[in-house]
């Protein structure tokens, strides 16, 4: 693996771990510091990642065009930490300045880094997968860290010391950037660019799989919001606050099951990766897009999970947090046979000179699904919980379908594209 992998990983990990401070508890934080109701906490949280992920398509064209990925990266690094700061003031009058830096920050950094990730690799590149892969626990390791720091945080020094926890964090990823970004800039100049000779007939059907990638990303992106909103406030309320072991009792939080979830991840990534690996020696491995059927089906089991734990307290009582635990198991099965897979995909399938605005695209299809987690919120105090939930699980089987009826179609897609690319990497390599 190559060493800018890893510097890149770093940074992502010190950027993750403060939004993973931050993010898990924001809708609580918007109640219970704030005043807010709970259906106006989860439209304003998810409304925020919304605006986010939004923030990367305008973000992937200053990259693109005007300050390169490097410095996209470095600028977005700076106004996110900003953006920290002025909310650990707690200061009416900064709040919304500390959001839309946060945005902005947010905008250039996302769809930056992806591309530098894949500016690593050739199309095709067998490492490629495993590479995202490891970007992607880097992003989960900091998602673990984040929650347990902010709920110690915040149990000795309130809520403001979650921002100030945040806003420390980017230190160490603004000083990595700083030492590397030489190596890092001569990366991206000279990345590899099998995939810009295309016709405009590769071009249409890479775009075609682009948007049919990213449009059903959207319901697993509707999905997934849920742990930072719907779900935290299950923890909150309707799941026993303490587990049992002999003659120790430790209380559980709802950052502490964002945590879980992370670690799950971690655990079964080189799981996932030997049991494709096993399966390539083979020549047996699913295709992409299969394993993205997959992850939807085991997402789907995730929600169906948690409506039966619903069920079963009555939608208003206090259940076992295995519950949780399992609900969480599953989501992080589906998550990596999902995000990384997709995000390597769209930075595989993109030509070079459109790199960060369609990797851009991708983040779009996130934030439309936050945007509709902002608008489901109202239904959660409205809607028994258990039907909130089963709603989720057969948006989500339905985004399996759709693939499985196209899949055919995109399998071709993708085939057409590697086939193309193909002469163009031998005669380059």
């Amino acid at each position: 693996m190559r060493a800018e992998l890893y510097v890149l990983s770093l940074v992502e990990f010190f950027e993750r771990l403060a939004f993973g401070a931050v993010l898990p508890l924001f809708a609580l934080y918007l109640q219970e510091h704030l005043g807010h109701s709970e259906a106006s906490a989860i439209a304003l949280s998810s409304g925020f990642l919304a605006a986010a992920y939004l923030a990367s398509l305008p973000g992937g064209f200053i990259a693109d065009h005007l300050v390169g990925a490097v410095g996209a990266l470095a600028l977005g690094a700076i106004l996110i930490a900003t953006g920290f700061v002025g909310l650990a003031a707690d200061h009416s009058g900064a709040f919304w300045p500390a959001i839309v830096a946060l945005l902005l920050g947010q905008g250039l950094v996302k769809p930056s880094m992806s591309t530098l990730v894949g500016s690593l690799y050739h199309a095709h590149d067998p490492r490629r997968e495993a590479g995202f892969s490891i970007f992607y626990v880097a992003i989960n390791l900091g998602a673990l860290s984040g929650p347990l720091v902010s709920e110690w945080a915040r149990a000795g020094w309130g809520w403001r010391s979650i921002f100030v926890c945040a806003a420390t964090a980017m230190l160490p990823a603004l000083l990595l950037l700083i030492a590397a970004r030489g190596a890092l800039g001569r990366r991206a100049d000279h990345a590899p660019r099998t995939l810009g000779a295309a016709s405009n007939k590769d071009d249409r059907s890479r775009f075609h799989a682009l948007f049919l990638i990213s449009g059903v990303a959207v319901i697993f992106w509707l999905a997934f919001q849920q742990t930072g909103a719907s779900l935290a406030f299950f923890a909150q309320a309707h799941t026993v606050r303490r587990v049992g072991f002999l003659r120790w009792s430790l209380p559980l939080r709802p950052g502490h099951f964002a945590a879980l979830h992370a670690g799950l991840v971690i655990v079964f990534t080189p799981l996932e990766l030997w049991a494709f690996g096993r399966l390539r020696q083979r020549r047996a491995e699913p295709s992409a897009a299969l394993k993205m059927i997959w992850g939807f089906l085991f997402t789907a089991a995730a929600f169906a999970i948690v409506a039966g734990a619903s069920l079963c307290g009555g939608d208003t009582g206090r259940v076992s947090p295995l519950w949780l635990l399992s609900f969480y198991a599953f989501l992080s099965l589906g998550e990596l046979l999902l995000s990384p897979m997709g995000l390597s995909l769209v930075t595989e399938l993109a030509p070079p000179r459109f790199s960060g605005c369609f990797t851009g695209l991708w983040f779009v299809a996130i934030a439309i699904g936050h945007g509709l987690a902002a608008a489901l919120g109202p239904f959660w105090r409205d809607w028994p919980h258990h039907r909130y939930f089963a709603l989720m699980a057969l948006l989500l089987l339905g985004a399996a379908g759709v693939i499985l009826v196209r899949l055919q179609v995109l399998e071709l897609l993708l085939s057409r594209t590697k086939h193309a690319d193909e002469p163009r990497q031998t005669a380059s390599g």
